[in-house]
């Protein structure tokens, strides 16, 4: 074998290497991101547990005062010392 050949093999092996990986990480990284999509999507609240965001809620009580007798309906006061989304309020 020559120098020639021995150096060009090398360097196709190098080359090889250097790309072999970089596309087999492309393909890791996209099955990464499909896995990590479908769990997101596992956690994702269903409609049933998301209806508590129909609630009008109002930034004030003045503002839930006005909008109490403009549409003839009760204010609910709800007051919170806590995390209101874990449920311990």
């Amino acid at each position: 074998m020559t120098l020639q050949h021995l150096s060009s093999r090398t360097l196709a092996l190098a080359i090889a290497s250097v790309l072999a990986p970089a596309a087999m990480a492309e393909q890791a990284g996209d099955a990464w991101v499909k896995r990590i999509d479908k769990r997101v999507e596992r956690m994702r609240p269903t409609a049933d547990e998301t209806k508590f965001n129909l609630v009008g809620w109002a930034p004030g009580l003045r503002d839930a005062i006005a909008a109490a007798k403009a549409s003839k309906r009760p204010v609910f006061l709800f007051t919170s010392e806590g995390y209101i989304n874990t449920g311990r309020c």
